[in-house]
Protein backbone atom coordinates (compact mmCIF):
# COMPACT_ATOMS: atom_id res chain seq x y z
CA UNK A 1 0.00 0.00 0.00
CA UNK A 2 3.01 2.25 0.85
CA UNK A 3 4.61 1.87 -2.62
CA UNK A 4 1.02 2.75 -3.83
CA UNK A 5 0.21 6.54 -2.29
CA UNK A 6 4.27 6.81 -2.82
CA UNK A 7 3.89 6.58 -6.89
CA UNK A 8 0.33 8.25 -6.71
CA UNK A 9 2.58 11.36 -4.98
CA UNK A 10 5.22 11.24 -6.98
CA UNK A 11 3.07 11.17 -10.55
CA UNK A 12 0.86 14.46 -8.76
CA UNK A 13 4.17 15.94 -7.99
CA UNK A 14 5.42 15.31 -11.48
CA UNK A 15 2.55 16.49 -12.96
CA UNK A 16 2.20 19.94 -11.37
CA UNK A 17 5.62 20.54 -11.42
CA UNK A 18 5.22 20.15 -15.71
CA UNK A 19 2.06 22.30 -15.54
CA UNK A 20 2.99 25.06 -13.64
CA UNK A 21 5.01 26.89 -15.75
CA UNK A 22 1.96 27.16 -18.60
CA UNK A 23 0.33 30.34 -17.51
CA UNK A 24 4.42 32.24 -17.22
CA UNK A 25 3.88 34.48 -20.44
CA UNK A 26 7.12 35.03 -22.99
CA UNK A 27 10.16 37.47 -21.89
CA UNK A 28 8.76 41.01 -22.28
CA UNK A 29 10.63 43.99 -21.78
CA UNK A 30 9.19 45.95 -18.71
CA UNK A 31 7.47 49.22 -19.18
CA UNK A 32 9.93 51.14 -17.11
CA UNK A 33 13.05 49.95 -19.52
CA UNK A 34 11.37 49.73 -23.04
CA UNK A 35 13.59 48.25 -25.75
CA UNK A 36 13.91 50.95 -27.94
CA UNK A 37 13.86 54.34 -26.57
CA UNK A 38 10.66 56.67 -26.97
CA UNK A 39 10.34 59.59 -29.27
CA UNK A 40 14.07 61.04 -29.56
CA UNK A 41 12.96 63.74 -31.87
CA UNK A 42 15.41 66.80 -31.04
CA UNK A 43 12.99 69.43 -32.29
CA UNK A 44 9.75 67.71 -30.24
CA UNK A 45 7.97 70.75 -28.17
CA UNK A 46 9.44 70.64 -24.97
CA UNK A 47 13.10 69.69 -25.90
CA UNK A 48 15.87 71.43 -24.95
CA UNK A 49 16.25 72.86 -28.62
CA UNK A 50 12.50 73.81 -28.72
CA UNK A 51 11.16 74.52 -25.35
CA UNK A 52 7.50 75.21 -24.45
CA UNK A 53 6.90 79.05 -23.82
CA UNK A 54 4.82 80.00 -20.75
CA UNK A 55 1.70 80.23 -23.08
CA UNK A 56 2.34 77.27 -24.67
CA UNK A 57 2.58 75.32 -21.17
CA UNK A 58 0.05 77.17 -19.76
CA UNK A 59 -2.47 75.76 -22.25
CA UNK A 60 -1.47 72.21 -22.74
CA UNK A 61 -1.64 71.85 -19.01
CA UNK A 62 -5.65 73.34 -19.24
CA UNK A 63 -6.13 71.02 -22.02
CA UNK A 64 -4.86 67.92 -19.57
CA UNK A 65 -1.95 67.29 -22.64
CA UNK A 66 0.92 68.09 -20.79
CA UNK A 67 3.78 66.00 -20.50
CA UNK A 68 4.01 63.84 -16.92
CA UNK A 69 8.00 63.52 -17.53
CA UNK A 70 10.19 66.34 -17.11
CA UNK A 71 10.30 69.55 -20.23
CA UNK A 72 11.95 72.32 -21.27
CA UNK A 73 10.18 75.83 -20.61
CA UNK A 74 11.65 79.01 -21.67
CA UNK A 75 10.51 82.26 -19.72
CA UNK A 76 11.62 85.55 -17.78
CA UNK A 77 11.66 86.12 -14.25
CA UNK A 78 8.47 88.61 -13.34
CA UNK A 79 9.28 88.10 -9.61
CA UNK A 80 11.66 86.76 -6.85
CA UNK A 81 8.98 85.34 -4.09
CA UNK A 82 11.40 84.04 -1.79
CA UNK A 83 14.51 81.57 -0.58
CA UNK A 84 13.99 78.64 1.35
CA UNK A 85 17.37 78.00 3.36
CA UNK A 86 16.44 74.73 4.01
CA UNK A 87 16.49 73.50 0.45
CA UNK A 88 18.45 76.08 -1.18
CA UNK A 89 15.95 76.74 -3.29
CA UNK A 90 13.88 79.47 -4.74
CA UNK A 91 10.18 79.86 -5.35
CA UNK A 92 9.95 82.89 -8.61
CA UNK A 93 7.18 83.26 -10.94
CA UNK A 94 8.21 83.44 -14.85
CA UNK A 95 5.97 84.57 -18.02
CA UNK A 96 6.89 85.13 -21.66
CA UNK A 97 6.87 88.98 -21.00
CA UNK A 98 8.22 89.23 -17.79
CA UNK A 99 5.81 91.52 -16.43
CA UNK A 100 3.15 89.19 -15.25
CA UNK A 101 3.12 86.32 -12.64
CA UNK A 102 1.91 83.44 -15.13
CA UNK A 103 3.38 80.73 -13.96
CA UNK A 104 4.95 79.59 -10.30
CA UNK A 105 8.51 78.11 -10.17
CA UNK A 106 8.09 76.33 -7.02
CA UNK A 107 11.05 75.58 -5.09
CA UNK A 108 13.31 75.60 -8.17
CA UNK A 109 17.17 74.90 -7.96
CA UNK A 110 19.93 76.94 -9.86
CA UNK A 111 21.77 76.45 -13.00
CA UNK A 112 22.12 72.60 -13.53
CA UNK A 113 20.91 71.73 -10.09
CA UNK A 114 23.03 73.51 -7.88
CA UNK A 115 22.09 75.22 -4.92
CA UNK A 116 21.07 78.97 -4.56
CA UNK A 117 22.87 80.88 -1.96
CA UNK A 118 20.17 83.67 -1.99
CA UNK A 119 17.18 85.17 -3.51
CA UNK A 120 19.44 87.42 -4.49
CA UNK A 121 20.50 84.80 -7.19
CA UNK A 122 17.55 85.46 -9.03
CA UNK A 123 16.97 88.72 -11.06
CA UNK A 124 13.60 90.07 -12.35
CA UNK A 125 13.74 90.59 -15.84
CA UNK A 126 16.44 87.70 -16.61
CA UNK A 127 15.59 84.85 -19.27
CA UNK A 128 15.53 81.27 -17.85
CA UNK A 129 15.20 78.08 -19.67
CA UNK A 130 13.87 75.19 -16.78
CA UNK A 131 14.11 71.43 -16.57
CA UNK A 132 11.05 70.32 -15.01
CA UNK A 133 7.62 69.19 -15.07
CA UNK A 134 4.99 71.38 -15.86
CA UNK A 135 1.19 71.12 -13.67
CA UNK A 136 -1.73 72.91 -12.05
CA UNK A 137 -1.53 72.41 -8.73
CA UNK A 138 -4.66 73.69 -6.32
CA UNK A 139 -4.46 75.28 -3.09
CA UNK A 140 -6.35 75.33 0.01
CA UNK A 141 -8.34 78.33 -0.95
CA UNK A 142 -9.17 75.88 -4.31
CA UNK A 143 -6.91 78.76 -6.40
CA UNK A 144 -5.31 76.59 -9.57
CA UNK A 145 -1.68 77.99 -9.95
CA UNK A 146 -0.18 76.51 -13.05
CA UNK A 147 3.23 76.00 -11.87
CA UNK A 148 6.38 74.62 -12.51
CA UNK A 149 6.90 71.51 -10.25
CA UNK A 150 10.02 71.79 -7.30
CA UNK A 151 12.28 68.82 -9.03
CA UNK A 152 12.44 71.87 -11.40
CA UNK A 153 16.49 73.44 -12.34
CA UNK A 154 17.52 75.98 -14.70
CA UNK A 155 19.39 74.99 -17.29
CA UNK A 156 20.10 78.26 -18.99
CA UNK A 157 20.22 81.64 -17.88
CA UNK A 158 20.27 85.01 -20.06
CA UNK A 159 20.81 88.41 -19.04
CA UNK A 160 21.61 90.56 -15.89
CA UNK A 161 17.52 90.95 -14.70
CA UNK A 162 16.67 94.59 -12.98
CA UNK A 163 16.93 93.14 -9.11
CA UNK A 164 14.71 90.93 -7.00
CA UNK A 165 11.21 91.28 -6.67
CA UNK A 166 8.97 91.62 -3.63
CA UNK A 167 10.11 90.85 -0.54
CA UNK A 168 7.65 87.85 1.26
CA UNK A 169 7.82 86.07 4.11
CA UNK A 170 8.17 81.92 3.62
CA UNK A 171 4.75 80.43 3.49
CA UNK A 172 4.17 78.04 6.66
CA UNK A 173 4.95 74.22 5.16
CA UNK A 174 2.39 72.46 3.35
CA UNK A 175 1.04 75.88 1.54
Amino acid sequence: MKKYIFSVLMAAMAAFTFSSCEDVPEPYTLPTKPETPGNTDPNQKGSESNPYTVTEAIAAIKAGTAPTTQVYLTGIISDVAFYNETYKSITYYISDDGKSKDMQVYSGKGLNGADFASKEDLKVGQKVTILGKIMKFVDKNNNEIMEVDKTSSIVKIEGEGTGGGEVKPDPAPGT
